[in-house]
């Protein structure tokens, strides 16, 4: 998608897609700090990672969406194998450049806490 409108929308459409997070997961600790309301939670069962996330707002919720899609009940061995293949990627892209400092500053939090958890 050469035009970032459209690579917006697809993060909004993206952030639809987005599991509903429980309301017990929602709490300060899962707060990532965003100019939204943006909780993440990652756990790990049986060496699986699993992410919950919930955003009151589109792109940070797609941006969890896409993480989520990409990561959830993946090995964490692969994850932090291809962690800095993806970040490279997001990079090369632009996605990272073209976000407001809060929106990139929430998705490298999330990163992190997908890959040090």
């Amino acid at each position: 998608m050469p035009e970032w409108a459209d690579r917006y929308n697809y993060f909004v459409e993206l952030g639809e897609s987005l599991p509903a997070m429980p309301v017990a997961f929602q709490v300060p600790e899962n707060r990532i700090a965003c100019s939204s309301m943006l909780y993440f939670y990652v756990c790990h069962i049986q060496d699986l990672c699993y992410i919950f996330a919930s955003a009151n707002a589109a792109i940070p919720a797609g941006l969890a969406a896409m993480l989520f899609n990409l990561c959830d009940g993946v090995p964490r061995k692969d994850i932090r194998d291809n962690m800095p293949y993806l970040l490279a990627t997001l990079k090369e892209l632009g996605l990272i450049d073209n976000l407001t400092l809060s929106r990139r500053v929430a998705l490298l939090t999330m990163v992190e806490k997908i890959t040090n958890s």
